[in-house]
């Protein structure tokens, strides 16, 4: 197990308060990527420093709420997508979110993290408005507990995936939390 520090980036989509804690299993935590990534990019980053891959996650139990709180029957589809770009506040041009994935983090294990609230972020990145020359002033609100991740390239293993976030159900979502 291995102890990081958040990058400043890491860090800007915190709200003002960000924790570092100890993750013990079991415990599943859930993460959406690209639709054009590949299996690569589940763990996140590799940080040659520390020795670890570093991403963003949310708690599954969460997610679940979402399809709860979503009307009509399932598979979601886009509005899975909508609702989980507002709660963490993933720009648009950061993540199109179609496919979900999760680490199940397995009893008796553990992985160093940092959690704290997602910061407000506009709906396209500043970067992304400069590319375009077209500006906005919307923004996904954010609020919800998100984690920084820092998993050993043994621990990639509890990573459990990809489903397509287009055709995500409850069912589909229990079924890839579990060990």
């Amino acid at each position: 197990m291995s102890y990081f520090e958040l990058s400043d980036k890491e860090l800007s989509s915190f709200l003002v308060t960000t924790r570092h804690t100890v993750l013990q299993g079991p415990v599943s935590l859930v993460r959406f990527t690209n639709a054009g990534g590949s299996h690569g990019d589940a763990p996140g980053k590799f940080d040659k420093r520390a020795g670890i891959y570093r991403a963003y996650w949310m708690y599954a139990s969460e997610v679940a709420e979402v399809l709860d709180a979503v009307a009509g029957p399932g598979p979601y589809g886009l509005k899975v997508v909508q609702e989980v770009s507002g709660r963490w506040a993933v720009c648009d041009d950061w993540n199109n979110l179609q496919r979900v994935w999760a680490l199940n983090i397995p009893a008796g294990q553990s992985v160093h993290a940092y959690f704290g609230h997602a910061k407000f972020q506009p709906r396209v990145s500043a970067k992304g408005q400069a590319e375009s020359g077209k500006t906005t002033n919307k923004h996904y609100d954010g609020g919800s507990m998100q984690w920084v991740v820092g998993l050993q390239h043994n621990q990639i293993a509890w990573i459990k995936g990809p489903q397509s976030t287009l055709s995500l159900s409850k069912k589909k979502l229990a079924a890839l939390c579990k060990p």
